[in-house]
């Protein structure tokens, strides 16, 4: 399962997100909808580790995952 818990990121110091949270159940998939500029192709890169993660948790099979991708127990 992957678990997103109150996602924030900023660029230039205006928010693109905030207090994003949402679970992904094992077996199913998720919608990512938005306007341009809203947001998606970050939170996609954030999820996949090519950015940070500026603020906000995200667990995948119960682990925590930091901003360097190292899994926390």
């Amino acid at each position: 399962m992957l678990k997103a818990e109150r996602l924030s990121y900023y660029r230039d110091g205006h928010p693109i997100f905030s207090e994003i949270s949402f679970n992904v159940e094992a077996g199913t998939c998720c919608f990512v909808k938005g306007q341009n500029g809203s947001g998606k192709t970050t939170l996609l890169r954030i999820l996949a580790g090519h950015l940070p993660i500026q603020s906000g948790i995200i667990h995948l099979n119960g682990m925590r995952i930091s901003s360097d991708r190292d899994f926390i127990s």
